[in-house]
């Protein structure tokens, strides 16, 4: 072993090996150089000694990951970048400063990319002769990592009674554990800096300042005064606020942390943090609307509206997105559940459920809003004379005087609303206005007053040429959520029909 060791290493200094000047790349071999480089490594797999070497790197840590065992030649190629690695960041030396992760992970990419070409072209063909199930570059990776992993092991142990600096090495930990897995495809088998956060009493503290930032976020989301307004660049008729916009981006660079975590039970963990953040969004919501309950069509309910509904239908697509759909089936699996027949399956299913109730609540707060100054407005028309109008009082051209007020009301906040609100919220809103303005004249209208004929054709006239017409901005088709008045109208205006019979196809009783 030690003979072919030191073959090895004359070997690898002939092919100028390993580069270690980051403006530098590997300069290539001459054949003869390359030749015999080869032919070592040839001879140390067949010598099949998996074990590791003596020297192994001065760093220790109560904190154990365990990486897989190299072949003897990737441990050999690997022994003077790890006295280089040990040489700047441990000791004294100014390139070993606790505060800097990111220089020991910026050094383990850059040999990663530098000799990444010459593995591949000149280790890799000799594993693949001896039909050894491996692959040369994992293997350097695997090494090289590791070195970063022991010393990042060794300074959390210090830097996690300081919240500034703990933040920070995770930060650039998942930066460096990202750019490993999608820019080199660093196995998921291996173990990787991950591996060091998740371990159980660093876990919890990470969990802790990422609960601790995410609501300092979310606090200053909400007193931004800019919070409200409805952003620039992005989809009209969404009417997308700052705060659904900001708030969301805050959920989806949390998931991309956890994503890369290797186990559900930590990413569960996770999405159970995202559910506390998801309600407190929406109780601070409702405290803003009750600073401002009395008068809802000047608040920020429109926008507060608009916020919810975005959430709601973002936080939708990502619960059925498939990374959720496998986190839920494995907490079913954990906890022994069952999915029930017609039980809608989704991690976010509870807090859906709380945010599509207020959404229907705040909508209708909404509708009966508008309705009470419909209603504020349609006394004198209510209380018209409609038992005794004679021809002189109608005119099909022209809306009853009576109901200009109440029509004025109604067509200014629609329009105002149709702007406030975004497409698919108005598409609901109009629809209940429709059906509260229905049962208005049916009820209080209708029901409440004796109408002669003359009287029920102005009613009709009103209805069919005024009223259903100011929906016919929204709908093809609006006479159909008007149904139960046209029909009204069309007894009211008849000459002939009984009173009897008119009382009872319009209330459904018999006068006795």
């Amino acid at each position: 072993k030690k003979e072919l060791s030191a073959d090895f290493e004359v070997a690898m200094k002939n092919i100028q090996w390993p580069v270690v000047s980051s403006n530098s790349v590997m300069i290539a071999p001459t054949p003869d150089a390359l030749s015999k480089f080869q032919i070592c490594i040839r001879r140390l797999l067949q010598v099949q000694l998996q074990s590791e070497l003596e020297e192994k790197p001065v760093v220790s840590s109560t904190l154990q990951v365990t990486f897989p065992p190299l072949s003897l030649p990737a441990n050999l190629l690997i022994v003077p970048l790890r006295k280089r690695f040990i040489y700047h960041f441990t000791g004294s030396r100014q390139t070993n400063r606790i505060d800097k992760p990111e220089w020991y992970f910026t050094q383990v990419l850059t040999w990663i990319r530098d000799h990444e070409h010459f593995v591949m072209n000149s280790v890799q063909p000799v594993y693949d002769d001896l039909k050894i199930d491996k692959l040369a570059m994992v293997e350097i990776m695997s090494g090289l990592v590791e070195l970063s992993v022991e010393k990042l092991q060794a300074d959390i142990e210090h830097v996690q009674y300081d919240d500034v600096l703990f933040s920070h090495t995770v930060d650039e930990a998942l930066a460096y554990e990202k750019e490993l897995r999608h820019s080199y495809m660093y196995p998921s088998s291996l173990p990787g800096p991950v591996h060091v956060l998740t371990q159980a009493q660093l876990f919890v503290k990470w969990i802790r300042m990422e609960r601790k930032y995410a609501r300092d976020k979310m606090d200053a989301i909400m007193s931004s005064e800019t919070a409200w307004s409805t952003l620039g660049g992005l989809p009209d008729d969404e009417k997308i606020t700052e705060v659904a916009h900001t708030f969301l981006a805050l959920l989806t660079t949390m998931t991309d942390r956890y994503s890369l975590l290797p186990q559900p039970g930590h990413k569960l963990q996770f999405v159970e943090l995202e559910l506390e953040l998801i309600d407190d969004l929406r109780v601070s919501l409702l405290q803003v609307l009750h600073a401002e309950h009395n008068d809802p069509l000047n608040s920020k309910l429109p926008k507060v509206l608009n916020t919810i509904s975005y959430l709601r239908n973002a936080l939708e697509e990502y619960d059925a997105s498939p990374t959720m759909l496998l986190l839920d089936h494995y907490q079913r699996q954990y906890k022994s559940e069952e999915t029930k027949e017609n039980e809608v399956e989704g991690l976010f299913r509870p807090s859906l459920v709380l945010l599509e109730r207020l959404e229907d609540q705040l909508l209708d707060e909404l509708a009966q809003a508008l309705m009470m100054e419909v209603k504020a407005r349609s006394r004198p028309y209510r209380k018209n004379r409609w038992f005794s109008m004679t021809e002189s009082d109608f005119d099909s051209t022209t809306l009853t005087p009576a109901a200009c007020p109440l029509f004025q009301v109604l067509t200014t906040e629609l329009h105002d609303l149709r702007e406030k609100l975004s497409q698919k919220l108005f598409m609901r809103f109009w629809k209940l206005m429709a059906s509260y303005l229905n049962i208005f004249f049916l009820e209080e209208i209708v029901l409440e007053n004796h109408f002669n004929p003359i009287g029920g054709e102005v009613l009709q006239s009103d209805v069919n040429k005024f009223l259903i017409p100011l929906f016919q901005h929204f709908t093809k088709a609006p006479q159909v959520y008007f149904s139960e008045i046209k029909e009204a109208c069309c007894l009211l205006a008849l000459v002939s029909i009984p009173a009897n019979v008119r009382r009872f196809v319009l209330t459904g009783k018999e006068k006795h």
